[in-house]
């Protein structure tokens, strides 16, 4: 099993490059490049819930996210950034 894991990091990490690329020419045949942007993180953000729903983990209260520091959301603002870059 830990082979399929690992077939599953190559092929994402090779294809991070193209990334780039689709959001490029996305944004030539849509909107711009914001909107291509925006659809990306948010294809990005369900693909994320998707695995979260299928692990099941134990979420913490909300109260408690929002009380996280500052710096903890940097991670965020800068994979937002690379896209939109």
């Amino acid at each position: 099993m830990a082979w399929l894991f690992i077939l599953f990091v190559v092929l994402i990490g090779a294809g991070l490059p193209l990334q780039a690329l689709v959001n490029a020419r996305l944004g030539v045949l849509t909107a711009g490049s914001i909107f291509a942007s925006s659809l990306s993180i948010f294809v990005s953000l369900v693909v994320a819930l998707v695995f979260l729903l299928l692990q099941r983990p134990t979420l913490p209260p909300l109260d408690q996210v929002v009380r996280l520091p500052a710096w903890m959301w940097v991670g965020g603002l800068v994979g937002g950034c690379y896209v939109i870059a």
